[in-house]
Formats: structure tokens, C-alpha cells, sequence
């Protein structure tokens, strides 16, 4: 799970350099997992997807002595910097079924009202005045 605020804190060359440092994992990584379009990784590659796509691949790779995993993007849906990246994200994916591309991005307000619903206590609702005010 990662939960994202912003996408703004790596800059374009930190992304170049940090793909051009691991190249062939991220290559390789990238078509094992079959998650996403031929040719997409050009775009992957770039900010602001590069953080999403690196973690997404982080989670496959970790994920790959489990019977099943996923990466969840946790993130306020009101940020329309991220809800942008997401549309962007989701347009290189193979598929749209979040059981296939092992994707699901989520409302932080939906999460934690949900969780406080499940399970009501004292950091539960420390969450909500946290982060829903």
C-alpha cells in the first residue's frame, strides 16, 4: 500500500536517474509482471507516473511468493494531481479489471471511515480527525 498526497516531490531528472540506474530490472520486471501495454514503459517511466509504476512493480516483485497480492494507492480523491496520474496510469494498463493489473487505487476517506466502521477505536478516529478534519 502506498499512500500519496502529492506527486510533485521527484523531479524529472531523479526519475531518469533512478530508471537509468536499474534499467534492466524495471525492463524485465515490467514484462514479467504482464500488467501493462507494449511500449508503455516510455511513459512509466516519466514523472509523475515513474513513483506509481516503480512501486507497483515493487509490490509484484514482493509479491511473487504469495498466492495473491496487490498494490493499493491510497490517496485523497479530491487531489486532482493525482486523480489525473491515475487516469494517466490506468489508460497504460492491459487490462481495466483490478484483479488482473493487481491495481487498486482508493479513497483515503472511504479507508478510514470503512475502517473506523470495522473497527471503531481510539487510532481509528484519531485517523479521521487527521486526515478528514
Amino acid at each position: 500500500m502506498k499512500y500519496q498526497e502529492s506527486l510533485t516531490e521527484e523531479k524529472a531528472p531523479d526519475a531518469k536517474r533512478i530508471f537509468e540506474s536499474h534499467k534492466e530490472d524495471y525492463i524485465r520486471l515490467t514484462e514479467q509482471s504482464n500488467f501493462f501495454k507494449p511500449g508503455a514503459i516510455e511513459k512509466l517511466q516519466q514523472v509523475p507516473l515513474s513513483q506509481i509504476w516503480r512501486d507497483h512493480l515493487l509490490s509484484y516483485n514482493m509479491g511473487r511468493d504469495y498466492d495473491e497480492s496487490c498494490f493499493v494507492f491510497l490517496y485523497p480523491f479530491q487531489n486532482d494531481e493525482c486523480a489525473r496520474a491515475i487516469v494517466d496510469y490506468k489508460m497504460l494498463l492491459k487490462s481495466e479489471d483490478e484483479f488482473l493489473s493487481k491495481f487498486y487505487p482508493r479513497d483515503l476517506s472511504d479507508v478510514i471511515l470503512t475502517l473506523n466502521k470495522i473497527h471503531d477505536t481510539e487510532w481509528s478516529r484519531e485517523l479521521i480527525t487527521r486526515y478528514l478534519g
